[in-house]
Protein backbone atom coordinates (compact mmCIF):
# COMPACT_ATOMS: atom_id res chain seq x y z
CA UNK A 1 0.00 0.00 0.00
CA UNK A 2 1.45 3.20 -0.98
CA UNK A 3 1.95 6.25 1.44
CA UNK A 4 -0.93 8.35 -0.44
CA UNK A 5 -3.04 5.24 0.21
CA UNK A 6 -2.35 4.94 3.71
CA UNK A 7 -3.08 8.46 4.33
CA UNK A 8 -6.33 8.41 3.05
CA UNK A 9 -7.38 5.42 5.30
CA UNK A 10 -5.52 6.39 8.43
CA UNK A 11 -7.69 9.75 7.63
CA UNK A 12 -11.08 7.64 7.00
CA UNK A 13 -10.22 5.94 10.05
CA UNK A 14 -9.82 8.82 12.26
CA UNK A 15 -13.18 10.39 10.75
CA UNK A 16 -14.98 7.35 11.58
CA UNK A 17 -13.56 7.55 14.80
CA UNK A 18 -14.06 11.03 15.71
CA UNK A 19 -18.24 10.69 14.50
CA UNK A 20 -18.18 7.60 16.93
CA UNK A 21 -16.60 9.20 19.68
CA UNK A 22 -19.14 12.39 18.83
CA UNK A 23 -21.69 10.37 19.29
CA UNK A 24 -21.04 9.21 22.58
CA UNK A 25 -20.60 12.59 23.62
CA UNK A 26 -23.99 14.02 21.92
CA UNK A 27 -25.91 11.82 23.85
CA UNK A 28 -25.26 14.47 27.13
CA UNK A 29 -24.94 11.28 29.46
CA UNK A 30 -21.42 11.77 29.67
CA UNK A 31 -19.15 15.04 30.70
CA UNK A 32 -17.73 16.61 27.51
CA UNK A 33 -14.30 17.44 28.74
CA UNK A 34 -12.60 17.81 24.91
CA UNK A 35 -12.80 21.34 25.19
CA UNK A 36 -11.00 21.51 27.91
CA UNK A 37 -8.65 18.58 26.95
CA UNK A 38 -8.42 18.73 23.08
CA UNK A 39 -5.51 16.57 23.18
CA UNK A 40 -7.08 13.36 25.02
CA UNK A 41 -8.08 11.62 21.49
CA UNK A 42 -9.24 8.31 22.81
CA UNK A 43 -6.78 6.39 21.15
CA UNK A 44 -3.06 6.43 20.32
CA UNK A 45 -1.15 4.11 17.41
CA UNK A 46 -1.66 3.24 13.51
CA UNK A 47 -4.22 1.28 12.29
CA UNK A 48 -2.20 -0.48 10.37
CA UNK A 49 -0.17 -2.31 13.14
CA UNK A 50 -0.40 -5.63 13.05
CA UNK A 51 -1.05 -6.07 16.83
CA UNK A 52 -3.11 -3.77 18.76
CA UNK A 53 -3.73 -3.17 22.52
CA UNK A 54 -7.21 -2.19 23.93
CA UNK A 55 -6.91 -0.83 27.31
CA UNK A 56 -9.18 1.85 29.59
CA UNK A 57 -9.16 5.27 28.51
CA UNK A 58 -7.65 7.25 31.43
CA UNK A 59 -9.82 8.92 34.02
CA UNK A 60 -10.96 12.74 33.76
CA UNK A 61 -8.63 12.52 37.21
CA UNK A 62 -5.76 11.62 35.60
CA UNK A 63 -5.36 13.47 33.03
CA UNK A 64 -6.58 16.47 34.96
CA UNK A 65 -2.95 16.00 36.80
CA UNK A 66 -0.86 16.57 33.06
CA UNK A 67 0.05 20.11 33.55
CA UNK A 68 3.02 21.67 31.03
CA UNK A 69 3.30 23.54 28.22
CA UNK A 70 2.31 21.17 25.84
CA UNK A 71 -0.04 18.27 27.04
CA UNK A 72 -0.37 15.50 24.37
CA UNK A 73 -2.13 12.03 23.98
CA UNK A 74 1.16 10.09 24.49
CA UNK A 75 1.39 11.85 28.35
CA UNK A 76 -2.62 10.75 28.95
CA UNK A 77 -0.73 7.38 29.11
CA UNK A 78 1.88 8.51 31.38
CA UNK A 79 0.57 9.05 35.28
CA UNK A 80 0.07 6.09 37.12
CA UNK A 81 2.36 3.16 37.77
CA UNK A 82 0.36 1.30 35.78
CA UNK A 83 0.74 3.30 32.71
CA UNK A 84 4.24 3.20 33.08
CA UNK A 85 4.49 -0.67 33.75
CA UNK A 86 2.38 -0.87 30.43
CA UNK A 87 4.31 0.95 28.54
CA UNK A 88 7.82 -0.20 29.45
CA UNK A 89 6.28 -3.49 28.62
CA UNK A 90 5.53 -2.50 25.55
CA UNK A 91 8.98 -0.96 24.73
CA UNK A 92 10.44 -3.93 25.89
CA UNK A 93 8.49 -5.88 23.41
CA UNK A 94 9.21 -4.25 20.52
CA UNK A 95 5.52 -2.59 20.53
CA UNK A 96 6.54 1.07 21.05
CA UNK A 97 9.28 3.60 21.58
CA UNK A 98 9.79 4.94 25.55
CA UNK A 99 9.22 8.22 24.03
CA UNK A 100 8.79 9.94 27.93
CA UNK A 101 11.27 10.53 29.86
CA UNK A 102 8.72 9.48 32.95
CA UNK A 103 8.38 6.33 31.70
CA UNK A 104 11.90 5.07 32.23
Amino acid sequence: MGSNARSDVQDAFDQVFAARVNGVYGGGLVDDHRERHRWVTGCLGNVFAPVWFVAENPSLKQVEKITGPAPSAELQWTMTLGDKLFRRALYENGFKGLSCHTCR
